[in-house]
């Protein structure tokens, strides 16, 4: 089970933390087109020693980042019985589950080192340059808020579901995996229906801007391509020519 420090900002210094938003994000879509279209042995190293990097100087505790996979682990299970009913080779299956750990590394080492706001602005700008229907700049911000907005909630308010139901005496944490499952779908619906209200009562807050919860960084010139930048980009396009 994991609690809101486990999926959200980390306030700490470091280089990653510093790096533009929109690299971060361009990195992440890199590795998925090499994942999805590219392989070799050189290319493989390269590209989990690159992540595995920027996760060490992130400042980010790696305790944190084994709790994340391990939170996986029953995908990984999943993944494995299935790719071992297709009679696929040890060493092809062993590279496919590194590939897909380290996929889950990046994308929280961007959740870990990015604000909200800015993980917001810089996917809705993304968005926008493909915007071919003409939809309203504003109306793609606010989309991608509300999603990113959702999916957290969700996730803290199925977290105080499941401790509510502990303290109640119902077993989830050394309950076994159809005992978990058991109780994940019985609550899923009314997790579901409370997140909902709670995105609605967000949206309210910012229509009227009663407060403002947004975590705003406190590097000035997040925005602008500093040193880090600039290797991890020399470092994206040699990937990209391997």
């Amino acid at each position: 089970m994991l609690d809101k420090y486990d999926y959200s900002f980390n306030y700490e210094d470091s280089f990653v933390h510093r790096m533009n938003p929109l690299i971060k994000i361009f990195s992440l879509f890199v590795y998925i087109l090499i994942w999805l279209f590219k392989f070799n042995n050189l290319l493989f190293i390269v590209s989990l020693s690159y992540i595995f990097f920027l996760v060490l100087i992130s400042n980010v505790k790696l305790r944190k980042y084994i709790k994340i996979l391990w939170k996986f682990k029953y995908i990984f299970i999943i993944i494995g019985f299935y790719m071992y009913s297709k009679n696929i080779d040890i060493m092809d299956c062993s590279i496919i589950m590194l590939r897909i750990a380290f996929l889950i590394l990046h994308v929280f080492l961007i959740i870990f080192t990015t604000t909200k706001s800015q993980i917001v602005r810089v996917v809705g700008w993304l968005i926008d340059r493909i915007n071919i229907i003409g939809i309203n700049k504003k109306k793609i911000y606010d989309l991608v808020d509300n999603i990113y907005t959702f999916l957290f909630k969700f996730i803290g308010l199925f977290n105080d579901t499941i401790i509510y139901k502990e303290m109640n005496g119902v077993t989830y944490v050394h309950g076994n995996i159809l005992s978990k499952c058991k109780i994940i779908l019985s609550n899923l619906k009314g997790v579901f229906k409370n997140t909902k209200s709670k995105v609605n009562d967000n949206k309210t807050i910012k229509k009227y801007r009663l407060f403002d919860e947004r975590t705003v960084s406190k590097y000035r010139y997040v925005n602008k391509l500093c040193i880090m930048d600039y290797l991890v980009l020399i470092i994206i396009l040699h990937q990209l020519k391997i």
